[in-house]
């Protein structure tokens, strides 16, 4: 476990992290002190609830959706001798790239990985976590699932329902630096704050227009062409109280 030096996190605060986490530290090191140690191929925290050992097995993975992202993650873990994609679902079959439909996401396709890694659509998350979770540990991807109480109560409970326990991983990236803005609101220093974000048109999925579609439908669709046309952002919602802007 590593942290690229969080301003406004203490080295303490870290470590009860990990420990609340069931997590053992074994090895400290202050990186302030000249060392000669190489540190980043050590491990720090190794999880007592699992007594995990390195292994030199690949992590077998299954991907869904084949996106702009699954794809992305398609090429990159091919690259990595720990890695081995067993699968990849998405809602439109595509046997040129080995791609399964989601009618094929069962038990007897999930038996022989390790790790599902879902880069589609929340709903995914909403109808097939618990089915995931007895065989295998699962990256959500479409994290907004987790705001459905449901959901997320389903999957706090799958986690410890399956025996050996699985893990849920939850990415935060796409806020870089979130817990630092919400310490400096923790800390009343932040005063105004500005949130973009940016899609590719293609990411809204829009199905042709027909005379049956809405307006609201047709607005948009304009707006997704004109930017492909244009290739150029254009502005689609201002949030009138956060501010908060959606490109594409």
């Amino acid at each position: 476990m590593s942290c690229g030096m969080p301003p406004l996190h203490s080295r303490n605060e870290i470590i009860e992290e990990a420990n609340n986490a069931n997590f053992i530290l074994i090895k400290s090191i202050d990186l302030m002190v000249i060392s000669t140690e190489n540190a980043s191929e050590e491990e720090i925290f190794t999880n007592s609830s699992k007594n995990q050992q390195k292994q030199n097995y690949q992590k077998r993975i299954g991907i869904i959706g084949f996106g702009h992202l699954g794809q992305f993650l398609k090429i990159e873990l091919s690259k990595s001798p720990e890695f081995a994609l067993q699968k990849i679902w998405n809602r439109t079959e595509d046997p040129n790239e080995g791609v399964l439909p989601l009618s094929e996401l069962n038990e007897e396709n999930l038996k022989e990985i390790d790790l599902i890694i879902e880069v589609s659509h929340p709903d995914i998350i909403h109808n097939y976590a618990n089915i995931i979770l007895k065989h295998a540990d699962l990256f959500i991807g479409s994290v907004t699932a987790l705001a459905v109480e449901k959901t997320y109560n389903d999957i706090k409970a799958a986690t410890q329902r399956q025996e050996g326990n699985r893990s849920v991983f939850i990415p935060s990236g796409a806020l870089w630096g979130s817990r630092d803005i919400q310490k400096m609101a923790d800390f009343g220093v932040l005063k105004t704050l500005s949130i973009t974000t940016m899609l590719h048109p293609n990411a809204l999925q829009l199905a042709e227009l027909s005379v049956d579609s809405s307006s609201e439908l047709k607005v948009l669709y304009s707006f997704c062409e004109e930017c492909k046309r244009t290739n150029s952002p254009k502005v689609l919602y201002y949030g009138k109280f956060f501010k908060e802007r959606l490109i594409v």
